[in-house]
């Protein structure tokens, strides 16, 4: 009866997940990426902070958020810029700023805001995105036994 119940809502998420991945993917990947030229005009640090029952306060920083003349928002985490111009790589589909670089120094490894951050964090050499993967093929495999059990 459950087996019956969810199979195909399930299959067609198994269909749809590899293909919006692979979307996002083509977009961040191999279409080319729009260079845009801008100003930052505006900054703010990103802090957290936590309060404690005890009364021990504590704020975490987290990095810096940044504002520019032709409307774009992204945060840098744990850097703070200290150039106003600077090279916006953006993405053409879904307009994702994927690339921060200014004359000195590129910020992309730094860059954590938009898509960059919530979905696609694609840098292999954290931990973070390895849990997530691994996290995501068990889900998987776990989705394939429920809907083609026997």
């Amino acid at each position: 009866m459950l087996k019956e119940k969810y199979s195909q809502i399930t299959f067609k998420i198994l269909l749809v997940v590899p293909i919006v991945f692979a979307f996002f993917a083509v977009d961040r990947f191999i279409l080319p990426q729009k260079h845009i030229k801008d100003e930052i005009t505006k900054y703010q640090k990103i802090e957290v902070k936590k309060r404690s029952s005890y009364g021990n306060n504590s704020a975490a920083f987290l990095g810096y958020k940044y504002y520019t003349a032709k409307g774009f928002e992204f945060s840098v985490s744990k850097s703070y810029l200290p150039e106003n111009e600077i090279i916006i790589s953006q993405s053409y589909i879904f307009q994702t700023i994927n690339k921060v670089t200014s004359q000195n120094k590129d910020y992309s490894n730094e860059l954590s805001s938009g898509l960059t951050a919530f979905v696609f964090m694609l840098h292999w050499h954290s931990c973070w995105w390895r849990l997530q993967v691994c996290f995501c093929l068990n889900l998987i495999q776990l989705c394939l036994k429920m809907v083609f059990k026997t």
